[in-house]
């Protein structure tokens, strides 16, 4: 050991000195070359330096637990300890051999990351691992030397380059070798309490190559069970969750099986001679009637002595009919002279087993190419007898390679060559109408058309390209091409609430032609849309759930659904409310369709392919238990192939050579009824006191009052909680910050973005609102050192940096920083020169920027904000050499424009 200046003793025997020895230089050097040769000789697929560390490693600790022994024994050692940059003192110490240190440890969580911290138990005390010197497998504490187990040694290696983590690298790496420690998780992970029901499970294998084990086990939500505990652990992401198990339930399994043969009475593990198992069909029967009674048998495939089956499958599928959404055809299979029951077909499918049981107790196997021609169909069907149903667009997903006759039956020729010339040229299919006023760059031409090539079949579709790329332009322009084709078209838009006005302005920018109807608020009535001739219908979700049983007896031209993922609840009543929506087409908006789990998609599905899944039961089956548990191999390109016709994405990075650097939008914030109300009231409070001042003081001398009563409702517009003396508005919402946080966290959760506001207070409630949702950010303001701006700045542009917000003050964060690794930038607040906007927006938007960029000035509708954009356009008054202030935007303003800004 480096550390050990001398040893000082009397003269050691030869066995002392020899074993003194294996620590030399001169020893390691040895060990090394041999270690070499041994690597030329067997050519390990292992880097030489990591094969020879390892095994030095080995010798190293080995030779050290016998020298420990001897040196626990001298009284006259010393090491050498740094006490300055440039000084060393050799100081008395010894080893220790009475004691073993202990390890525990525990998870700290700073945000969404984790951290490992170690602890040492010495003396019937805990230490950090801080407290104490460690050297590989030796500890050193109070000039004491203790040598840890080779095990714990090794642990400690493997978590020393940890640094942070999130909750699956944790899962991963590190909870089975911590879990064997006293381990505190500290709050890392949310605690939650499930119950279930289990599915039952019989695990078959061979004993012996003449007799069969029979082995039940428990599925709950995906986790096997086998053992007799009351409870288990397991985690999905942030959550540990605790399962109670369904003792009752697992009786009646073992019951079951302790009467399914006479033999098995009194067992809990089921032993049964081949013999015994094949008198009477015994064990075919038994197969069958599991698979009948919902269990899941197991470990077929790998049965050694029960011989496969000479025959191959032989299936036929002949379409009978088609129907608007599905196909009904006739459906055979044949193993020899054996008919197949289709039911047993897509059990088996839907277990991943690709075989079957025959009566002769062998097994049918069903091969690659069967698989490929018939699978999809029959996991996907609903069976009576000989007769399968599937959704009409399942031969779209097998390919045309397997199912030309089946495409060929169930679409027009014409749309098939259509479909194939879609996907593999850049031909333009379909003309843009002439009601858009807007130039479609070439991935939105893509994405048009091929709404309107799925739409001619009655397939749904999911456009989830990323936020900024037009999902909300390329619907508005099939929406144009419908109506051209008829003109009684009536469309529903359903939206957020505070994405209402959004549609609005888009509809009049792109397609100003439209005749739009707003369905919102407490006088909304539908008989106003129905008498007019309007054609587009914008409403939220909530009032498609509270007036359900009016929307639902209606039929429209077409739906849209704008962030889908507000159904990806399937059992709540909104998601029940719009499933029920009637109409001829169907689109969804959604950047993110996936935001916490699979089982997010299947309600999206469902509103889209209505028949392509029979059911949500047969969807978590087949893909959310698997996917969640890595059951079976290859179930997400399965669910991908299912879904790609009918899903489109496109991220920044493919669309960037359509794309411009930069590009700026406004983001319309409809308020909520408390925020509104607050609004409104402040509104007549200041309108009121403002045209006091102006007679009373003339209009000059009263613009202190007006620039006092414009801040104040600016503030309201950001937050009513910012007035803090309006004890009355403390507790009510804000649609900026709620709107933020939800975009941050769906459609944005994967990349970095700035945040400018001009209010501390803003600034002090979204940090509160980060914290709450547990947004990684960084945050300064005028306050901010300048040393620890350097700081922020470097942490949030590091490579692999998790920090995903950083938020600044208007003012402070506007100049003098690259914030390159940002390409989403948040106005929320609009700012009277434009000029600090753009340099605001330009902290990312620089050299060094490979992204394109894209920044929102949030404006809170039918409110002063709005009124201010609308007077910049009449009077172009802010100039950005004239307006650099409030004051100076005051200063312009009329009598007129004051009156228009508070009425």
């Amino acid at each position: 050991m480096k550390n050990l200046q001398a040893i000082y003793s009397k003269d050691y025997d030869q066995n002392t000195l020899k074993t003194l020895a294996l620590l030399t230089v001169d020893e390691l050097n040895k060990e090394e070359k041999k270690y070499a040769s041994h690597y030329r000789q067997l050519k390990p697929r292992r880097d030489l330096e990591d094969y020879i560390d390892q095994y030095l490693s080995e010798y190293y600790f080995n030779s050290f637990r016998q020298v420990f022994h001897i040196l626990s024994a001298n009284q006259q050692l010393y090491h050498r300890i740094k006490i300055s940059e440039k000084r060393y003192r050799n100081l008395p110490c010894n080893f220790d051999t009475s004691e073993v240190p202990e390890l525990s440890f525990k998870i700290v969580r700073n945000g969404k990351r984790l951290s490992i911290a170690t602890f040492f138990q010495l003396n019937n005390e805990s230490y950090e691992a801080a407290e104490v010197n460690r050297f590989q497998f030796l500890i050193c504490w109070n000039n004491t030397y203790y040598m840890l187990k080779k095990s714990d040694w090794k642990v400690l290696e493997d978590i020393a380059e940890a640094g942070t983590f999130d909750h699956d690298t944790y899962l991963e790496k590190y909870n089975k070798k911590l879990k064997k420690y006293p381990l505190d998780l500290g709050g890392a992970f949310r605690e939650e309490t499930r119950e279930a029901s289990p599915q039952a499970l019989i695990q078959i294998s061979e004993l012996g190559g003449d007799m069969l084990m029979f082995l039940p086990r428990w599925d709950y939500d995906g986790t096997i069970v086998e053992d007799d505990k009351d409870i288990f652990t397991i985690y999905e992401g942030e959550k540990r969750i605790t399962y109670k198990r369904d003792k009752r339930a697992e009786r009646e399994t073992l019951e079951f099986l302790q009467n399914a043969h006479p033999n098995f009475k009194g067992q809990t593990i089921f032993f049964l001679k081949f013999n015994e198992a094949s008198k009477k069909n015994w064990f075919y029967n038994f197969y069958h009637e599991q698979l009948k009674d919902n269990f899941s048998v197991t470990g077929m495939d790998m049965l050694g002595y029960f011989r496969y089956s000479n025959h191959k499958a032989q299936s036929n599928l002949s379409i009978t009919k088609t129907l608007d959404n599905t196909v009904a055809a006739q459906f055979t299979t044949y193993f020899g002279a054996e008919k197949i029951d289709t039911k047993t077909l897509q059990k088996a499918l839907s277990q991943g087993d690709h075989f079957v049981l025959l009566k002769d107790n062998s097994l049918g196997i069903l091969s690659e190419e069967w698989l490929k021609k018939y699978a999809l169909f029959v996991k996907n069907a609903k069976i009576d007898k000989d007769e399968i149903q599937f959704a009409k667009w399942l031969p779209l997903i097998s390919g045309p390679e397997h199912h030309q006759a089946a495409l060929s039956i169930v679409f027009p020729k014409n749309w098939l060559e259509e479909w194939n010339r879609w996907n593999q040229s850049e031909d333009q299919l379909y003309v843009k109408p002439d009601s858009i006023k807007a130039k479609l760059r070439n991935y939105q031409q893509k994405g048009y058309e091929w709404l309107n090539l799925m739409a001619e079949i009655n397939a749904g579709t999911l456009l989830a390209d990323d936020m900024g790329l037009g999902k909300t332009l390329q619907s508005i322009s099939a929406m144009a091409y419908w109506l051209k084709s008829n003109p009684e078209s009536k469309f529903l838009i359903v939206s957020p609430a505070s994405l209402i006005y959004n549609w609005k302005n888009e509809f009049e920018k792109f397609a100003p032609d439209f005749n739009l109807f707003i369905y919102h608020g407490a006088q909304r009535d539908i008989h106003d849309f129905l008498k007019g001739d309007n054609q587009v219908l914008i409403t939220s979700y909530a009032l498609i759930r509270n007036d359900n049983e009016l929307f639902s007896n209606m039929l429209w031209e077409a739906i849209v659904l704008d962030e889908g993922h507000h159904i990806k609840n399937y059992t709540s009543q909104q998601t029940q409310a719009v499933l029920k929506l009637n109409g001829k087409r169907r689109i969804i908006l959604n950047g993110t369709p996936i935001m916490n789990n699979i089982t997010d998609l299947f309600p999206q599905l469902h509103f889209l392919l209505p028949q392509l899944f029979p059911s949500q039961k047969h969807f978590k089956e087949q893909f959310e238990k698997p996917l969640q548990h890595k059951k079976i191999e290859g179930q997400m390109d399965a669910l991908k192939k299912m879904t790609s016709p009918f899903m489109l994405r496109r991220t920044k990075e493919t669309a960037a050579p359509d794309l411009p650097q930069k590009t700026e939008s406004v983001l319309w914030c409809e308020m909520e009824d408390e925020q509104r109300s607050a609004y409104e009231d402040i509104k007549s409070h200041v309108r009121n006191n403002i045209m006091i001042q102006i007679k009373d003081k003339g209009l000059n001398k009263a613009k202190l009052g007006v620039l006092q009563g414009i801040t104040k409702l600016r503030q309201v517009c950001s937050s009513p909680r910012l007035l803090k003396k309006e004890s009355d508005f403390s507790s009510k919402p804000s649609i900026k910050i709620d709107n933020l946080i939800e975009t941050l966290t769906s459609d944005l959760a994967n990349h970095k973005v700035l945040v400018f506001s001009q209010f501390l207070g803003t600034m002090d409630l979204l940090s509160e609102a980060f914290e709450k949702n547990e947004i990684t950010f960084r945050r300064f303001s005028g306050k901010t050192t300048a040393k620890e701006r350097i700081r922020l700045v470097s942490e949030f542009q590091e490579k692999d940096s998790d920090i995903q917000v950083f938020l600044l003050s208007l003012m402070a964060g506007n100049s003098g920083i690259n914030l390159t690794n940002a390409n989403y930038v948040f106005l929320m607040e609009p700012w009277w020169n434009k000029a600090v906007q753009q340099q605001a927006i330009d902290r990312t938007h620089r050299i060094g920027q490979d992204q394109k960029v894209f920044a929102y000035n949030m404006i809170c509708k039918d409110t002063i904000e709005e009124k201010i954009m609308a007077l910049q356009e009449r009077k172009q008054i802010l100039s950005d050499e004239v307006i650099a202030d409030d004051g100076n935007f005051v200063k312009n303003l009329t009598a007129d424009d004051i009156a228009f800004l508070f009425e």
